[in-house]
């Protein structure tokens, strides 16, 4: 009874001890260092995406350790006896459970180490559009333009076709226009660039564009090319909104005819 006790006394100190190592690595690295570190990274002029992946890893890094430091000084780590055959059917088992969690590590690295790929871009992918909000080790987090958050898989973007719309801080913005057959199309591509030209949100440099993409027997279809500089999910909705409904406007005036989509 007496050895029953004080062996639970000892597995409770352990206990304690486990708790209290953890707790106090963490709460220091939480509130003392990790915020000290963004502070210099700030300072340093770090660019944000390097900075995000330099802030998990040191993060990641503290679990680690507090994990490590803890088991050792509270004694369990010498208690913890596993054979050979349990540990590598659980290497095993946690190997095939890890396989897409490893796959979207290994595409974070290769996306993060991509300096044309960084935090603020707008990008599109899949038929979706939205500007990269945040990039960790096994996500990428997009803000559409319905102001929703989609955590896309690393892997899905490593291995799909991705459009960075953004360069040199413009963004491009295209639009199509379907007008009637016997309609003037060098009046409505003039119309596309002068709407374009009359908007101080729109750059002069690269000149707005308008052409003809595709002809049938009813309809034209033309596209525009714009671009704004320092671009937010915002003025990206404001400026596109202002420049298609004053070209509808110009359409009409000019009795550009926009015939329906079938």
């Amino acid at each position: 009874m007496t050895n029953h006790v004080q062996s639970l006394g000892a597995t409770g100190l352990r206990v304690v001890t486990f708790v209290a190592v953890a707790s106090g690595i963490y709460l220091t690295a939480r509130f003392v260092f990790e915020p000290l570190l963004t502070v210099v990274l700030d300072r340093g002029g770090v660019e944000i995406t390097l900075r995000r992946t330099i802030e998990q890893v040191v993060h990641v890094g503290v679990l680690l350790l507090g994990l490590y430091a803890a088991l050792t000084l509270s004694g369990f780590g010498e208690s913890i006896n596993i054979t050979g055959p349990f540990l590598a059917a659980v290497t095993l088992a946690v190997g095939f459970a890890a396989r897409d969690v490893v796959n979207n590590l290994v595409s974070g690295v290769f996306i993060i180490a991509d300096p044309r790929f960084k935090i603020g871009d707008w990008i599109e992918w899949n038929d979706t559009t939205g500007v990269i909000d945040d990039i960790t080790f096994r996500t990428t987090r997009v803000r559409t333009f319905d102001n929703e958050i989609v955590s896309v898989p690393n892997s899905e973007l490593a291995t799909s076709a991705v459009t960075n719309s953004v360069e040199e801080n413009r963004l491009r913005i295209t639009s199509e226009f379907w007008i009637s057959y016997d309609d003037e199309v060098t009046a409505a591509t003039t119309i596309l660039r002068e709407e374009a030209k009359a908007l101080e949100e729109i750059l002069d440099r690269p000149a707005p564009t308008a052409g003809v993409m595709e002809v049938n027997d009813s309809r034209v279809r033309i596209q525009s090319r714009i671009w704004i500089g320092d671009p937010s999910r915002r003025d990206f909705v404001r400026i596109r909104s202002l420049y298609l409904s004053r070209v509808k406007e110009r359409f009409q005036e000019e009795d550009v005819r926009m015939p329906p989509a079938w």
